[in-house]
Formats: structure tokens, C-alpha cells, sequence
């Protein structure tokens, strides 16, 4: 009976790996190593159990209220990497994810990338003071600042940037497919309780098709977490480690 349970499990990991379109990753540690400056995941040994959640790709009013619900619901506290474009006519929802006690930072001003890009280029979509010409700037406050580049895509001069701007790089450990259509949210949350390490930062997405499946996986794969022993904390214990 164990030998049949251990082939379904295996087949469902087949199917699930088939349904995200073959995308489940963990970050490299040679990635890792190569930019130290870049936060990837819970650094220090003391405490092995911290997990947190990111959103990149909003705000969205046809997805970030779904995953609002459900962080509130069991009381998780996320990052979310805002972009620029975006927040421009959804200021009542930035309001609302700083409102609920959630860190944001920011994702640029449009999604393109910071890699191979000239200063000036690298400078307007990197800083969101550019914001202050079309409404307030939500990341006044937020300090350090905040950032996730589009894609990932990162280089030394980017970090460097980041760096003189007093702003703290925040990538992952673990993503998954979740922007992909017609993804269950079974698939979701089997697959984020197969995969997630403790010590992960997760990347998701609370925008594109598949947003309100994800909502309906996380109720679900939340509490499986923490029966499992995994602490989903916000963001700062990560940062305090990474200077430990």
C-alpha cells in the first residue's frame, strides 16, 4: 500500500510539474553567492522555520483584494513589489495593503529590465521618486527601500545602483508557474506545500489568470504550513538575519 501511495504521489508531481508548464524553481546557490548583497531567503541558523510570502506585478483590482482577503484571514503579513504603472489609478489599493500591515516595494515603473541598461535608463525605472510627478510616492516611508527586479534580471551595476540608493535587493528561493491559465488551485498549493523549504521567500503573483486560483490554494496550503512547522513571518526577520 505504501509502494501505491508513493507512485500516485509521484505521478501527481508529474502532472502538476505538466500543468505550470514545467516551471518549479529553486534559486541556484551559485546564483546566491555571485550577489551576496541580494536578499534570497532566511540567512541565519538560529531559526530555520521563517517563510515569506512576495506578490510581484501589482496592485490589481482583479487580484491583489482576493489575496488581501486570504493573508487577512490567517493573519499573514506579505510583501508586495508594486508596479509603477500600476499603482497609478489604484492608490486606494496601496492604501489598503499598507493599511493591512503588509511591506511594499517596487518592482519598477514599467516591467522592463534593469540588466545591460545605461545609467539614466537603469535610474528611471529603478527609483520611485519618478512617481512624484504623477501622484504621491507610497515608497516615502517604506525604509529601506525595496527592490525586485523585472524577470529577476539583475547585474553588479544594478546592485551597485541599488546600493546608493540606500535600497535593499529582495529576491526568491521558490517560484512557481502561477501566472500561467487554467492552473487548479489544487495543482497550486499541492505544489507550494511539496516544494516550499523553510527559510524560503516565496515569489508569486497577485495579478494575471490563474490570481483567484492561487487565493483559493494559499487558504488552503497556509495552514497545512504551519502544521508542518513553518513560521510565515514578514519580511524584517529576513532582513535582521541577513546582517547577522
Amino acid at each position: 500500500m505504501s509502494l501505491l501511495r508513493d507512485i500516485r504521489s509521484r505521478i501527481y508531481d508529474i502532472e502538476d510539474f505538466h500543468e505550470l508548464g514545467g516551471l518549479i524553481l529553486r534559486t541556484s546557490p551559485l546564483l546566491e553567492s555571485l550577489f551576496p548583497k541580494v536578499l534570497w531567503g532566511y540567512s541565519s541558523s538560529v531559526d530555520t522555520s521563517p517563510v515569506h510570502l512576495t506578490f510581484d506585478d501589482g496592485p490589481s483590482p482583479d487580484g491583489t483584494p482576493y489575496i488581501l482577503d486570504v493573508l487577512a484571514r490567517h493573519e499573514v503579513t506579505a510583501t508586495f513589489f508594486l508596479r509603477g504603472s500600476d499603482i497609478l489609478g489604484n492608490e486606494d489599493l496601496v492604501e489598503r495593503i499598507v493599511r493591512n500591515g503588509h511591506r511594499i516595494g517596487y518592482h519598477g515603473l514599467t516591467h522592463d529590465t534593469w540588466w545591460l541598461r545605461n545609467r539614466v535608463q537603469r535610474d528611471i525605472e529603478m527609483n520611485p521618486e519618478w512617481l512624484n510627478q504623477f501622484t504621491d510616492n507610497p515608497f516615502a516611508e517604506s525604509r529601506p527601500l525595496l527592490l525586485r527586479a523585472p524577470y529577476g534580471r539583475i547585474d553588479f551595476a544594478a546592485v551597485g545602483s541599488a546600493e546608493n540608493m540606500g535600497a535593499r535587493f529582495v529576491h526568491w528561493r521558490l517560484t512557481i508557474r502561477d501566472w500561467v491559465e487554467e492552473v487548479s488551485s489544487r495543482t497550486l498549493s499541492r505544489v507550494l506545500y511539496r516544494f516550499t523549504h523553510p527559510g524560503d521567500i516565496i515569489l508569486l503573483h497577485d495579478s494575471g489568470p490563474s490570481v483567484r486560483e492561487l487565493a483559493s490554494a494559499l487558504d488552503r496550503v497556509i495552514p497545512l504550513w504551519r502544521e508542518a512547522g513553518m513560521n510565515l513571518t514578514p519580511i524584517e526577520p529576513f532582513l535582521e538575519s541577513d546582517q547577522q
